[in-house]
């Protein structure tokens, strides 16, 4: 910790308050004074070399108990036991709390408004060495006790004599932020004008496109107008590419060369570009048409192949109705006969309704006949 504060290593020029120790610091083993130095390394020493938005260089409470977390978790940090258990009182919050009341009492860092207890502003960020380890004790001696003799307060008003004699506060003022911020934007202004004028250099040699006669005319234009030229360069360069990506698309889909050497369109200027993409664009129309023709041809020849089936199916049906009309009228004539003459066969009228319509004819012709015989022979 010696590295980071002004004074001699050594505890007799150490700055007697760090030694102070109040009631909720004694709750811990770890040593009062390495608490105290080790958030005083993170959070003050040194640190207005940092930019702020504010007008000075502040102290957020809630990062001090950060700080103290990490000790905890690195195992430096540790409360004592009672009867063997640990202490049921948290005291990470309350030491952070005791160790700033100390340092505003001390005068290192001020409150910045009255009901903000968590903020604060650092009023310097180095300390004064002592002279001796006489001068470290009265100031721990004062700091840490309402009693003490006279020789301790003039002990004291020395030192703080001394504190705002060889420390000069820290200002971070408006005007200070106006001029970082200032100096900001120039650079940021001048990074974008660079910007705009390699995008418009680099678009014109690729695309071939006139933007500006002289490339020093970039240089003397403003940049509200160096940007429109700049979007305007972008819109043409997007354009271009994507007139190539069209024209290797309407390439690959229709199968037909449009571009002898498709590879080298990004060489192609941006004039000839546009004449090529809308030859290439109508000769893929008329692909279109013709696709579309085709498609529609195809249809028409599905739609009457579909009409020529439903209309052989529904004759086949016709036909089918027609055969068993036929087939019934055949059967009911043979049962007729059958019954009149008492004539006897192999096949069964029953089983003729499951024979096709030329057995079935065969059977009535062979019944006709027979019918007509015992009817010849019924009038002798």
């Amino acid at each position: 910790m010696d590295n980071c504060l002004f004074w001699v290593p050594g505890t007799d020029t150490l700055p007697g308050f760090f030694f102070v120790t109040g009631d909720y610091l004694k709750m811990l083993k770890t040593p009062g004074i390495f608490i105290q130095l080790w958030l005083y390394d993170k959070m003050i020493y040194q640190k207005s070399k940092f930019k702020t938005k504010y007008d000075f260089v502040p102290l957020w409470a809630p990062k001090c108990l950060k700080e103290i977390t990490k000790l905890k978790k690195m195992g430096c940090y540790k409360e004592k036991e009672q009867n063997g258990n640990e202490i049921k009182v948290k005291t990470d919050k309350l030491v952070v709390d005791e160790i700033l009341d100390l340092w505003r009492t001390v005068g290192l860092i001020e409150k910045v408004g009255r009901r903000d207890r968590f903020f604060h502003k650092i009023v310097c960020d180095y300390l004064p060495a002592h002279e001796d380890k006489k001068e470290s004790l009265f100031v721990e001696w004062g700091f840490g006790s309402s009693n003490y003799p006279k020789e301790v307060r003039e002990a004291i008003d020395e030192y703080r004599k001394n504190f705002k004699l060889l420390h000069k506060p820290i200002k971070h003022t408006h005007a200070r932020i106006e001029e970082n911020r200032k100096k900001d934007m120039d650079k940021f202004f001048v990074q974008q004008r660079n910007k705009f004028r390699r995008n418009i250099i680099e678009i014109q040699n690729k695309t071939q496109m006139n933007f500006v006669e002289d490339f020093k005319v970039l240089e003397e234009i403003d940049l509200k107008e160096l940007k429109e030229m700049h979007d305007q360069a972008e819109r043409k360069y997007d354009n271009w590419l994507s007139m190539q990506n069209e024209i290797v698309r309407m390439q690959n889909e229709t199968n037909i060369v449009l571009v002898e050497d498709i590879n080298r369109l990004d060489q192609i200027s941006y004039s000839d570009l546009v004449g090529l993409y809308e030859v290439c664009e109508s000769t893929y129309y008329w692909w279109e048409e013709e696709k579309r023709k085709e498609a529609k041809e195809e249809q028409r020849i599905k739609r009457e192949e579909e009409k020529r089936l439903e209309q052989e199916k529904k004759k086949k049906a016709i036909e089918k109705e027609k055969m068993e009309k036929t087939k019934e009228k055949l059967i009911s004539r043979i049962k007729q006969m059958r019954s009149e003459k008492d004539l006897t066969y192999s096949v069964g009228v029953n089983d003729l309704y499951k024979s096709d319509l030329s057995t079935v004819r065969r059977i009535y012709q062979e019944t006709i006949g027979d019918y007509e015989y015992h009817k010849q022979l019924s009038l002798f």
